[in-house]
């Protein structure tokens, strides 16, 4: 298949083997770290059964919140998933007091354990059973044993809360292992965000005024726990499938602080970076899509701050049916560091590969420099200057092409896009 000439091993993102990883940063406002220390400093004596136990985590505390925090807190760190029965569909202990004595369990153990603690504490809560986007989630095939999971409902001041113990205890890695992390946001999580990926059985638990059906569940766009943390919102395309043309642009609303890329995959193959193209302008991300062949493909899009190391966690995916591969040679310019600090956006021409020997219109936005040349076979074209925006019909000539910016009183350009013939 001709398809397999775009592929390059060499330019592999180093965050797609991080998929299975949760965001442990706090995504409430509320400091819980006196509560989360009392609760994992329990003694061992104190353990040896659910009376106890409870008492001990919640006698300290007079706020509802923080004796619920208490429990899901030493559960979250105390109780392992059990990996080999959910691999095997094997039997494991959900009884309150057996997960206790074992300390593992799958996610109805979990969710009983929680509603045992939480009434001994004197709370109204419940198990909820549906189905969810996790582990062993693929595209059509949803509503599966494999996809059942239990999670919890909490009465707090009045009102009935949501939260998940075993995606908050950790995560199962590509090696099919159970991994210990905890993962803040599966603790009262917003009914309206935990429905991207719970769905459950009975609609009064989605605890949302505009119920979803369950079809509407299946469609929604594939989004993980780092999507909300990150405070990205859905823009242009709410539905995880897309039919797209030889072009698809997605758009995303986020904080500035934030930075996103994306990768394009094809069965189990990431293609070359120069398919997918991310940009900025204003509040929005802009995801610019080509396809080398009419296929079904799999975008997905990963975020982290400006002020994070250089680990993009995965947000997001879509799964994208290509009507028309793209005609001629395609792709898009290749990035420097620069684009990004100088949040800069370009306009035109957003095909990686420029026609030598002819007049090619440039236009692009970039804050707080002092002027925007066109390098083309070591020759300076500067554009022209509309405050923050620079444009310019420039002739480019064999070899590559590059856009860079030099900033006020600086002597030397910094490299922004790079083009090829």
């Amino acid at each position: 298949m001709r398809l397999f000439r775009y592929f390059s091993a060499s330019l592999k993102i180093v965050m797609l083997f991080l998929i299975f990883v949760f965001l442990n940063a706090s995504v409430s406002a509320i400091d819980y770290s006196n509560v989360d220390k009392h609760a994992l400093s329990a003694p061992k004596d104190v353990e040896e059964n659910l009376l106890s136990l409870t008492n001990y985590l919640v006698n300290p505390f007079k706020s509802e919140k923080d004796k619920i925090r208490s429990i899901f807190r030493w559960i979250t760190e105390n109780i392992e998933y059990d990996i080999h029965a959910y691999l095997n569909k094997s039997f494991s202990a959900i009884d309150p007091e057996e997960v206790l004595k074992k300390r593992k369990c799958v996610c109805e153990g979990y969710a009983r354990l929680f509603k045992r603690m939480t009434n001994i504490a004197g709370f109204e809560s419940d198990l909820v059973g549906g189905n969810s986007k996790g582990y062993n989630y693929e595209i059509g095939k949803l509503f599966s044993d494999q996809n059942s999971h239990a999670w919890s409902a909490v009465k707090i001041n009045g009102q009935w809360r949501l939260l998940d113990a075993t995606w908050g205890a950790g995560y199962i890695d590509k090696n099919k292992r159970f991994v210990k992390s905890f993962n803040e946001y599966y603790f009262l999580t917003p009914p309206k965000e935990l429905i991207q990926s719970h769905y459950p059985l009975k609609a009064k638990w989605q605890l949302l005024e505009g119920k979803k059906t369950r079809q509407e569940f299946e469609n929604s766009v594939y989004i993980k726990s780092a999507f909300f943390i990150y405070g990205l919102k859905i823009d242009s395309h709410e539905e995880l499938r897309i039919n797209a043309d030889s072009l698809l642009k997605i758009t995303l609303k986020g904080p500035e602080d934030v930075q996103i890329v994306s990768q394009l995959i094809y069965g189990n193959t990431e293609l070359n970076s120069m398919f997918t193209f991310e940009q900025r302008y204003k509040n929005k991300f802009e995801i610019n899509v080509v396809f080398p062949e009419s296929e079904t493909y799999l975008l997905r899009v990963f975020a982290k701050r400006k002020t994070e190391p250089n680990i993009y966690q995965w947000v997001l995916d879509y799964y994208i049916n290509a009507k028309n591969k793209s005609s001629g040679t395609v792709g898009f310019p290749d990035k420097y560091s620069s684009f990004e600090d100088f949040n800069a956006y370009l306009f035109y021409p957003i095909n990686k590969f420029l026609k030598p020997e002819t007049i090619v219109k440039f236009k692009l936005y970039v804050e707080d420099v002092e002027e925007i040349a066109i390098i083309s076979n070591e020759k300076l074209n500067i554009l022209k200057r509309n405050g923050n925006i620079f444009s310019g019909d420039v002739f480019v000539q064999k070899g590559e092409t590059i856009i860079a910016a030099k900033l006020p009183n600086d002597k030397h350009f910094s490299y922004l896009l790079k083009f090829s013939d």
